[in-house]
């Protein structure tokens, strides 16, 4: 939760999600360390007003929202999710094997040496 960061309207960082959400006018994904080694990046988004669907600031707030609800921190990784009583943290090996299972899906003939 701590990399996702709220810009109101003057680009003044927030500090957290506010409670007035209509404040906040962009995100931020703040990138510690990156594989093309431009490290501390921020990338900012717009809130996009007119198709909120498609507004990448409103699902960074609703993942915050959703994230302290299951109980984090705001040091916490953002994506959690219930599973019976617990809640667990969604990683990478996670997304790996979910695209492995749509890709299989999608393409039934695949081999395993290509998903890999």
């Amino acid at each position: 939760v701590k990399d996702l960061l709220f810009y109101d309207e003057d680009g003044v960082l927030l500090s957290g999600l506010p409670a007035n959400r209509d404040c906040v006018e962009a995100v931020g994904l703040f990138f510690e360390i990156q594989k093309n080694r431009q490290n501390r990046q921020t990338q900012k988004f717009a809130r996009e007003r007119l198709f909120p669907d498609y507004c990448c600031a409103t699902s960074v707030m609703e993942i915050v929202e959703n994230a302290y609800f299951l109980g984090a921190s705001p040091d916490s990784p953002a994506c959690l999710y219930r599973e019976g009583e617990s809640t667990k943290y969604l990683t990478g090996s996670d997304m790996t094997d979910y695209f492995r299972f749509v890709t299989k899906l999608t393409f039934p003939n695949i081999s395993d040496a290509e998903l890999w």
